[in-house]
């Protein structure tokens, strides 16, 4: 009896050693967790700490864009109107009179004639 319960005894401190060991292997794990994580926030916080100023000074620009664009914005629609009365004279001028790059062929292709070949360069090939 006394055999057994040194055998019960021995057991249950392996059991205890092996279920501490595992503990303090758990314990390693969820510090080095803890680190890459506390890491992480480290690198987050230096990453986005300018970002509120940032975003801010943004936003002032972006307002100062638009001003800029509404008080250039009749200009721009002058310069539009421009181009348009410039194109439509240029549509007039060319093609409204007759001149420009038609040319005087009544099929409407530019460019030179094919060159054709002189009876003595002509192959035969029927012979």
């Amino acid at each position: 009896m006394l055999i057994a319960v040194v055998v019960l005894n021995f057991s249950l401190a392996l059991l205890g050693l092996y279920a501490a060991w595992q503990v303090w292997r758990l314990g390693q794990g969820l510090r080095q967790v803890a680190d890459r994580l506390t890491l992480a926030e480290q690198r987050t916080h230096q990453t986005l700490y300018a970002a509120p100023e940032a975003i801010a000074q943004t936003q002032t620009n972006i307002e100062q864009l638009r001003r800029q664009l509404r008080q250039i914005q009749p200009q721009v629609q002058q310069l539009r109107q421009a181009i348009a009365l410039v194109s439509l004279a240029q549509s007039f001028w060319v093609g409204g009179l007759g001149f420009g790059l038609r040319g005087d062929r009544s099929s409407g292709k530019v460019g030179p004639k094919p060159r054709r070949r002189s009876p003595a360069k002509r192959r035969v090939f029927n012979r």
